[in-house]
């Protein structure tokens, strides 16, 4: 079964293709820089697909500009796993920054979805991760008080 979690970690669902690494790249860097835990993520996936550390590097190197093409769906049920794949791989820093949202769009728009479809794909997204830290957080034990 794969993964729809850009970070590799398996959300119980299965998906007909995954999005490319270096699509994934491109996505985090598109707001002009890549944080250590979107890095981190790219390089979890890499792992997971069989690539070393070094050529997921190099992955994130060449998808630094305009020349990583966008995959073309070839349904919309495919056309929506791929959009909630992005998102989840914007939301991975904490943020969908302008631009992210941008390539989102741009993506939807060539797949026949509309902004409508990227808008409740990230609240939606941004819920399932809110609701994912407060059952960690009530996981942990209550902090003890030193008087």
């Amino acid at each position: 079964m794969a993964s729809a979690r850009p970070d590799g970690e398996d959300s119980g669902e299965a998906i007909d293709q995954e999005l490319s690494l270096a699509v994934l790249a491109r996505l985090m860097q598109a707001d002009g820089h890549l944080h250590d835990k979107e890095r981190r993520a790219l390089v979890k996936v890499g792992k997971r697909r069989g690539l070393s550390a070094a050529q997921v590097e190099t992955v994130i190197r060449g998808a630094n500009g305009d020349n990583v093409e966008l995959p073309v769906p070839t349904n919309a049920l495919q056309a929506q796993k791929f959009i909630k794949q992005m998102v989840r791989a914007s939301l991975i820093d904490g943020n969908v920054s302008r631009e992210e949202k941008q390539f989102l769009l741009h993506f939807a728009s060539s797949a026949e979805l509309s902004p409508a479809d990227v808008r409740m794909t990230i609240a939606r997204e941004r819920r399932r991760e809110y609701q994912r830290a407060r059952k960690v957080l009530r996981q942990q034990p209550p902090a003890s008080s030193a008087s």
